[in-house]
């Protein structure tokens, strides 16, 4: 999980062999204020990340709303979605 998270490092997420052939799932934990969300995506992963380039600052925060920002990125399977979400909610407790 990469948790100094850029639009560009997103962006160039989308060239790697994982994402492109094996990844069901990008989960984004955000936060908002002082609470933490998971958001989930699926494919296609593309025209999703071009949308939040266009919302987001290259930090990762919205823009307009700079107590929301995009902690970090991970991309999952279908095999391991539960898996994946519990370690993402754990880091997010520390």
């Amino acid at each position: 999980m990469d948790t100094n998270l850029t639009l560009t490092k997103l962006k160039e997420s989308l060239d790697h062999n994982y994402v492109q052939q094996v990844a069901d799932y990008l989960i984004l934990a955000v936060k908002r204020g002082n609470s933490h969300e998971k958001v989930i995506l699926d494919k296609p992963f593309e025209e999703k990340i071009e949308n939040i380039c266009k919302d987001h600052n290259e930090d990762c925060t919205l823009i307009g709303s700079p107590h929301v920002k995009i902690l970090s990125a991970q991309y999952t399977t279908r095999r391991h979605l539960d898996e994946t979400l519990q370690q993402i909610h754990n880091s997010l407790q520390n």
